[in-house]
């Protein structure tokens, strides 16, 4: 139906620009013939030798009859994603820059079909990427799956995110940390973020390397890795989240 409506104003429109009316003059005969093939490309794509802007194209023309000293063009832009309605609507608009008279029932039809079809558009569900669905689908089983209540030395020694100082006797701190666990907040860090474990001899590793990640060192308390996830655990999180 758009390329019915059109049909009688790209008629008109050709007898204004057409590239022979300007055999005298170069550049307005090679600026109209490229504009010319293109605009057929964009308002005809089913022909078989059309060929769609990739993605946005810019098209300028001269009118018939302007003066020699006059450089200005008419010009609309057409968008490959653009619906047939939606280069209707701007071929309608680059006929009235050239002086075409549009027929106001014609306009109202365009422009009519243009925003039924956006509201459509608005109506429709926006899919989603297959990675953002999958870690969704993780946050949610995360969040809704309790977190076990009896953690075993095993837990914490298979878990991969937790990492020990080659020093540290990973048998102790896996058992002391097991029956300290759920007083330790695991519902917001555990199997999400990082956890170096140190020995309390160790030397404490630059702030760049440990960026989102829980550091504790062996020899520390229950109410010690309290007060350290009380004072650090937000940031530590916000790096977390900014690094993935």
């Amino acid at each position: 139906m758009a390329n019915k409506i059109l049909k009688p104003y790209l008629r008109k429109f050709v007898l204004q620009t057409h590239p022979d009316f300007f055999h005298h003059d170069k550049l307005r005969k090679t600026t109209n013939a490229a504009s010319l093939q293109s605009l057929y490309d964009v308002l005809q794509p089913s022909t078989a030798t059309a060929k769609q802007p990739k993605s946005t194209v810019k098209l300028e023309f001269f009118i018939k009859g302007q003066k020699k000293r006059d450089k200005n063009t008419v010009s609309s832009i057409f968008c490959s994603r653009d619906s047939d309605w939606d280069k209707a609507d701007s071929f309608l608009k680059l006929c009235q820059q050239a002086n075409i008279a549009v027929l106001p029932t014609d306009l109202e039809i365009v422009q009519d079909m243009v925003k039924k079809q956006a509201l459509k558009l608005e109506s429709v569900p926006k899919y989603k990427s297959l990675a953002k669905e999958f870690a969704e689908k993780l946050h949610k089983e995360q969040t809704s799956t309790p977190l076990k209540r009896d953690w075993t030395e095993k837990d914490i020694a298979n878990q991969s995110l937790i990492m020990f100082d080659p020093s540290v006797n990973k048998k102790s701190t896996a058992s002391k940390l097991s029956q300290w666990l759920p007083q330790l907040q695991p519902q917001l860090w555990w199997g999400k973020i990082p956890m170096l474990i140190l020995a309390s001899t160790s030397e404490q590793p630059p702030k760049e390397l440990t960026k989102g990640m829980l550091v504790i060192r062996n020899d520390m308390e229950l109410h010690d890795i309290q007060q350290y996830l009380e004072a650090n655990l937000d940031e530590i999180l916000k790096e977390s989240s900014m690094q993935q």
